[in-house]
């Protein structure tokens, strides 16, 4: 074996089979049954005919073919594969040992598809996918039921998924190899027959049935005609818990040469390894590189852990003769009660962390509220340590090695703020649900209440601390510093700086608590509740807001419709108020419009676009004009007079059409922003919900799922079938949920409206490139249509053709209204016949040529007799 050495296979094997595996190339029956893998028998006499059923022997020679190994570790490549009219995700950092398969099945070779390299499906070849073994022994694998979703049972048989890293993260088997001690992830690469595969959990897992009382032979028979495995794929771990071990060589080394114990040699020696340890770990997973720096960063600390924690150990007296050295001539201050502990939590608690965030970056597992966890932690410690030293009885003879620290005070803060600044690891919870849950009152929250009991409880205990620290004259604080915690004495600094600290934080939180009470309106507006104030019969605002939707188009005028009553109605016009907010989802607004008075501010995109209707007294209504693809959505009308306001909300939808997307790349290769990118190119935004469900309702059927603007990813199905999550599942909306937005892949569902032109087939008398049908476009005095354009069109101006033309993303597609023969199916809709080469293909064309002698409604100016600080008086 050229990419992997024979014992690191053999053990591979072996992680599969459950017994030991060994080569054995002189064997009269060469392997010709490779769902030996998939379908285990009672022992292994019945696999390979061998007298022992301690040991399982294979010829390497007829069970490998080592011409089709291909090592993906250093390979980068975007483009979109399928397999079997299925996704294909190459196993990018892994090594795939070929399996000898070629005339090893009676129906041929065509479940391969052809050789050599190609993005596309070939007709008669089966899917690819991968398995795992790490939750069951192979011997078993299908005498048990395997959950492959929460709660979901799909019955008795061989699962698999198409998404090897949900199949590296989840049920990947791990080995070390015996003779290297280095760690491996081991998968099955297969492919499947489309026809026998039951899809299961949202398309996530393929099943291949074995129904219970299935024979032996037919259980081998059924396996066989379903799903065969032709490649062994081997990743290599990089192990940071022994590496991390190392460090203890570092120390034994340095305390035991004298030459390496003067001050100024532990700092160049500490920056040294630091250095070389960075190196170390790059240099290890130069190949298959992380994509966050932060891995560099906990590979580095983890390093690091084990030396504060065997600092804590040796002054505990549990160890000796590794930090002797550091103690008299490093940082003596480690000896200190709060620095052994911090040592400890270091040691123990960040190392663990450190080994959890490393495997969750490995996995491409979310790390967002552990990391934060870690970077608090880690800063807390800090920002206590550090000026501790400084200002204590030790800030007189600091060491040159004190520098050591300052890595660990500003590597956590850059952390946190680059932590920070990624999208939240969001639950599957609905807006709507999640709007409900906010604006329970806080008795009916019991783990909020709990916690806000306990840090009100907190905050005045530190409160009190810091009175003692600070020498208050109080008996009782006196009293409990002498006999509970005279450490708060120390004439190190690390007590006081910790209980300022703890002051300094604590007088933050009861300040931003005072203030957000005071002010909920402007601080919390997603969370607030509005209450009605009423004082002597002075009575409260009303508004009233107009049921249901008001419907439009893009380019034209909407009035939404507000209006308020106020009692008693002798209220001053120049106090009222009125505030227009969007309301993006549950948590987040958007200003649109304000006035006071005379005073009017419009915000954004909405400048020079929104205005009063001023239809009379109690009118606050708005008019917008131009109406944008982004203006639809849910509104909020306030209306305020000094203590006193109410609010409506008013829907604003869209005619238009919601359509699928895909670029020219292939399916599934769009995250959440570059799907807002190509909707947006298209002359489109991503759809929401409510827009993909009027399309469902109204027959869109589409069977990959697409990222909509809430950040979820659904699909419409109205004809069930099994390639699309069942045969027996209800028709309806299917949903992923929320999924992270920056790395997972899918396509894009998109929403246009209204033109302000029109789309048309260009006549010609012969048929051109895409570069010729650009330039044949911009000679007729018009553009290459969008394909969002061309679905408007479809829609809304009821364009029919039945000729297939370039569209400006380099696709060929045509509209059909009246289905008819030799048009592309029974349904109507915008036909799509996928990317042909730009050079070399001829078609038509669709233009686009917008309205030149339409006038445009413009918009009043905003009033400009404001004085000067009038947006603040706003």
């Amino acid at each position: 074996m050229a990419l992997v050495h024979t014992n690191v296979l053999l053990q591979a094997l072996s992680s599969f089979t459950g017994v030991a595996v060994k080569a054995y190339n002189d064997l009269e029956k060469p392997n010709q049954e490779l769902t030996g893998f998939l379908l285990q028998a009672s022992t292994p006499l019945d696999i390979l005919n061998m007298g022992s059923c301690k040991g399982l022997f294979v010829n390497m020679e007829n069970f490998f073919d080592p011409k089709f190994d291909y090592d993906c570790t250093n390979v980068k490549d975007d483009t979109f594969f399928t397999r079997g009219n299925e996704p294909y995700i190459r196993p990018f950092g892994w090594k795939r040992i070929a399996l000898k398969v070629l005339d090893k099945y009676p129906d041929g070779n065509a479940w391969l598809g052809t050789n050599g390299w190609r993005s596309h499906s070939v007709a008669g070849e089966w899917p690819v996918s991968y398995h795992g073994t790490s939750m069951f022994n192979a011997k078993s694998i299908i005498k048990s039921n395997y959950e492959a979703g929460p709660r979901k049972r799909y019955g008795r048989g061989i699962y698999s998924t198409w998404d090897i890293n949900e199949a590296a993260t989840r049920y990947s088997k791990i080995f070390t190899c015996k003779q290297t001690g280095k760690r491996y992830q081991v998968l099955l690469q297969n492919r499947i027959n489309p026809k026998m595969r039951k899809v299961c959990d949202r398309d996530k897992y393929w099943l291949i049935e074995v129904p219970e009382g299935t024979s032996r032979e037919e259980e081998k028979a059924i396996v066989e005609h379903s799903i065969r495995p032709y490649g062994i794929l081997l990743k290599e771990e990089t192990c940071v818990f022994l590496f991390s071990l190392t460090a203890l060589g570092v120390l034994y080394t340095m305390n035991n040469v004298p030459a390496f114990q003067e001050p100024v040699v532990i700092l160049e020696i500490g920056v040294a390894v630091l250095v070389a340890v960075f190196l170390l770990v790059y240099l290890a997973t130069r190949y298959n590189p992380p994509k966050d720096p932060l891995f560099y960063v906990f590979a580095e600390f983890s390093f690091t852990c084990v030396i504060d924690l065997t600092s804590a150990l040796e002054y505990d007296g549990f160890t000796s003769g590794f930090m002797e050295f550091y103690q008299k001539m490093g940082e003596p201050y480690l000896g200190t009660p709060y620095a052994i502990m911090m040592c400890y939590w270091d040691g123990i608690v960040h190392f663990i962390l450190y080994l959890m965030l490393i495997n969750r970056m490995s996995n491409r597992q979310q790390y967002r509220t552990l990391g934060l966890f870690w970077a608090g932690s880690l800063c807390a410690n800090m920002i206590v340590f550090v000026p501790g030293i400084v200002v204590g009885k030790y800030g007189s003879e600091m060491r040159p090695a004190f520098w050591l620290n300052v890595p660990f005070l500003l590597v956590p803060i850059w952390g946190a703020v680059s932590l920070f600044s990624r999208p939240r690891d969001m639950p599957l919870v609905g807006a709507s649900k999640a709007e409900r849950e906010q604006k329970k009152a806080l008795i009916w929250r019991p783990l909020d209440l709990l916690f806000v009991v306990y840090l009100v409880a907190a905050m005045g205990f530190t409160i009190f601390r810091g009175l003692a620290v600070l020498d208050c004259p109080l008996d009782i604080l006196n009293r409990y510093v002498t006999e509970y915690e005279p450490y708060l004495k120390d004439p190190v600094g690390f007590p006081k700086v910790m209980i300022l600290c703890l002051e300094t934080i604590t007088c933050t939180l009861l300040f931003l608590s005072t203030f957000v009470t005071t002010y909920p309106a402007d601080l919390d507006k997603g969370r607030r509740r509005v209450v009605h104030v009423m004082e002597d019969d002075t009575g409260a605002v009303i508004v009233q807001t107009a049921p249901g939707k008001v419907v439009t188009h893009r380019g034209g005028t909407i009035t939404l419709p507000c209006r308020f009553h106020h009692e008693p109605e002798d209220v001053d016009p120049n106090r009222i108020r009125i505030k227009w907010t969007k309301v993006s989802d549950a948590f987040q607004f958007e200003d649109v419009f304000v006035a006071l008075g005379r005073q009017q501010k419009a915000f954004g995109s909405y400048r020079g676009r929104v205005s009063l209707e001023q239809a009379g007294p109690g009118d606050a209504s708005v008019i917008i004009h131009n109406i944008t693809l982004e203006d639809y959505g849910r509104y909020e009308c306030e209306v305020t007079n000094d203590m006193e306001d109410d609010t409506g909300f008013v829907n604003l939808d869209l005619e238009g059409v919601v359509f699928p997307y895909y670029p020219p790349s292939g399916r599934y290769k769009l995250n959440y922003h570059q799907a807002e990118e190509v909707c947006r190119q298209q002359d489109a935004i991503l759809a929401s919900h409510a827009q993909l469900h009027k399309a469902w309702l109204e027959g869109l059927d589409w069977c990959n799922a697409g990222w909509l603007e809430d950040g979820s990813v659904q699909y419409p199905i109205s004809h069930p079938r099994d390639q699309c999550g069942r045969k027996d599942s209800p028709p309806g909306v299917r949903n992923y949920g929320y999924r992270h937005k920056d790395d997972e892949r899918y396509d894009a569902f998109c929403f246009t409206s209204n033109l302000n032109g029109r789309v048309y087939f260009l006549k010609r008398f012969k048929k051109v490139n895409y570069l010729e049908a650009v330039k044949a476009c911009q000679r007729d005095d018009a553009m290459i249509a969008k394909v969002g354009q061309l679905y408007a069109a479809w829609k809304i101006q009821l364009l029919d053709r039945c000729e297939a033309g370039w569209v400006e993303d380099g696709s060929i597609r045509y509209p059909i209204v009246n289905p008819r023969a030799r048009c592309g199916g029974a349904e109507p809709g915008v036909r799509n016949l996928g990317f042909p080469d730009k050079k070399f293909r001829l078609y038509g064309v669709y233009c686009f040529r917008r309205n030149t002698d339409v006038l445009s409604t413009q918009a009043p100016k905003e009033t400009t007799s404001k004085p000067a600080n009038s947006t603040k008086s706003i």
